[in-house]
Protein backbone atom coordinates (compact mmCIF):
# COMPACT_ATOMS: atom_id res chain seq x y z
CA UNK A 1 0.00 0.00 0.00
CA UNK A 2 1.01 3.45 -0.84
CA UNK A 3 0.64 6.36 1.75
CA UNK A 4 0.80 9.98 -0.01
CA UNK A 5 -0.94 13.49 1.03
CA UNK A 6 -3.46 15.12 -0.89
CA UNK A 7 -4.47 18.76 -1.19
CA UNK A 8 -7.62 19.94 -1.57
CA UNK A 9 -9.92 22.95 -2.57
CA UNK A 10 -12.57 22.73 0.06
CA UNK A 11 -14.57 25.59 -1.91
CA UNK A 12 -14.79 23.21 -5.01
CA UNK A 13 -13.89 19.48 -3.88
CA UNK A 14 -11.19 19.64 -6.16
CA UNK A 15 -7.96 17.80 -5.70
CA UNK A 16 -4.88 20.11 -6.19
CA UNK A 17 -2.34 17.96 -5.97
CA UNK A 18 -0.60 14.55 -4.45
CA UNK A 19 2.75 14.57 -2.39
CA UNK A 20 5.16 11.71 -1.50
CA UNK A 21 5.00 13.05 1.85
CA UNK A 22 3.92 15.59 4.40
CA UNK A 23 6.58 17.49 4.36
CA UNK A 24 6.62 18.27 0.66
CA UNK A 25 2.62 19.44 1.06
CA UNK A 26 3.94 21.96 3.59
CA UNK A 27 6.79 23.29 2.08
CA UNK A 28 3.91 23.99 -0.96
CA UNK A 29 1.54 25.67 1.21
CA UNK A 30 4.41 28.11 3.13
CA UNK A 31 4.92 28.92 -0.63
CA UNK A 32 1.36 29.20 -1.62
CA UNK A 33 0.72 31.71 1.36
CA UNK A 34 4.35 33.84 0.97
CA UNK A 35 3.47 34.47 -2.71
CA UNK A 36 -0.21 34.66 -2.34
CA UNK A 37 -1.35 35.53 1.15
CA UNK A 38 -2.70 33.24 3.87
CA UNK A 39 -6.10 34.15 2.95
CA UNK A 40 -5.83 31.52 -0.17
CA UNK A 41 -4.81 28.69 2.08
CA UNK A 42 -7.76 29.03 4.45
CA UNK A 43 -10.31 27.15 2.20
CA UNK A 44 -8.13 23.97 1.77
CA UNK A 45 -7.66 20.96 3.34
CA UNK A 46 -4.84 18.04 3.68
CA UNK A 47 -5.05 14.31 4.43
CA UNK A 48 -2.90 11.57 4.86
CA UNK A 49 -3.89 8.39 2.71
CA UNK A 50 -2.78 4.98 3.30
CA UNK A 51 -4.38 2.69 1.06
CA UNK A 52 -8.13 3.35 1.65
CA UNK A 53 -8.16 4.90 4.53
CA UNK A 54 -7.97 8.79 4.92
CA UNK A 55 -6.71 11.22 7.81
CA UNK A 56 -7.56 14.88 7.99
CA UNK A 57 -4.04 16.94 8.83
CA UNK A 58 -5.35 19.77 9.29
CA UNK A 59 -7.79 21.89 6.89
CA UNK A 60 -9.22 26.01 6.87
CA UNK A 61 -8.75 27.77 10.23
CA UNK A 62 -5.86 25.26 11.84
CA UNK A 63 -4.32 24.82 8.32
CA UNK A 64 -4.07 28.63 8.25
CA UNK A 65 -2.80 28.31 11.84
CA UNK A 66 0.02 25.82 11.08
CA UNK A 67 0.89 27.70 7.78
CA UNK A 68 1.45 31.04 9.40
CA UNK A 69 3.69 29.83 12.35
CA UNK A 70 6.10 28.01 9.67
CA UNK A 71 6.24 31.14 8.06
CA UNK A 72 6.34 33.63 11.14
CA UNK A 73 2.90 35.90 10.15
CA UNK A 74 0.01 35.82 12.52
CA UNK A 75 -3.02 34.24 10.99
CA UNK A 76 -5.65 36.15 9.29
CA UNK A 77 -9.10 37.40 11.51
CA UNK A 78 -11.81 37.29 9.19
CA UNK A 79 -15.55 38.58 10.74
CA UNK A 80 -18.09 35.49 10.82
CA UNK A 81 -20.82 35.88 9.82
CA UNK A 82 -24.31 35.15 11.56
Amino acid sequence: MDDFVELYDLRSGNLMANFDDEREAWDKLRQMAEEFGLEEVGGLGLAQIHGEQSTVIAMEDELVRRVAHAISQEPVVTESRR
